[in-house]
């Protein structure tokens, strides 16, 4: 709860107090998103008081983020609706008229055919191969793969779980784990390369620890 004074909330109050409650129940990344959203508009909006932000305050964000901070569409709307969710939260709604938010074109994915895949693939050595069938096969994200234990690959049953892992306190998105079913060829990929592991994950640099330029390294 944010103290009020003569009536009114401090808005720089009620952001720090918001965003030490998402620290606590929330993802260091979701942490890090909302703090860059609600300091950017904290830098546009100069009102000292939640009940004195109104209609224009949130126009001019919109403005500040697309032509002050060069951000694409998309971010624009990202930032936006963080801090929409975070006025929400104190009870500020119904400021904007209906389609005033910021929009975006949702640009469909590129699409790879077999004969791209096979060129991409002849290119790789094979640890590289691997990790692109690995992605290609198992539809994992980045994260998912680079916390990936041996534990979760279950070879008689052709799958590969996506699974929480409390030690080291990471956590797959939404919460929800899953099991992925995966073909024979990724089986027997993974079985050779199981013959080198010299740790729990699946990959892994030479330290032992998670590879976090997995993507780039490809």
């Amino acid at each position: 709860m944010v103290p009020e004074k003569n009536g009114h909330r401090s808005l720089a109050s009620a952001v720090e107090t918001y965003l030490a409650e998402i620290k606590l129940t929330k993802k260091p990344k979701t942490h890090s998103s909302y703090s860059v959203a609600l300091s950017y508009f904290m830098e546009s909006c100069h009102k000292p008081n939640l009940e004195d932000i109104d209609r224009l305050d949130l126009l001019k964000f919109i403005a500040f983020l697309r032509d002050e901070k060069e951000h694409a569409a998309r971010t624009v709307a990202t930032k936006f609706n963080a801090v929409m969710i975070f006025l929400t939260a104190q009870d500020i709604r119904g400021l904007l008229r209906r389609n005033e938010g910021p929009k975006f074109t949702e640009e469909e994915a590129e699409i790879y055919e077999q004969e791209d895949l096979n060129k991409l693939l002849a290119a790789c050595d094979k640890k590289e191969r691997l990790w692109y069938r690995f992605f290609l096969m198992t539809g994992m994200r980045d994260k998912e793969v680079r916390h990936c234990y041996w534990s979760d690959v279950r070879f008689a049953a052709n799958e590969v779980r996506v699974s929480h892992k409390p030690d080291t306190g990471w956590t797959p998105k939404m919460y929800k784990e899953r099991t992925i079913t995966i073909p024979d060829q990724l089986v027997e990929n993974l079985k050779e390369w199981q013959k080198k592991a010299t740790c729990k994950l699946v990959f892994h640099t030479r330290a032992g620890k998670p590879k976090f330029d997995l993507l780039l390294s490809l």
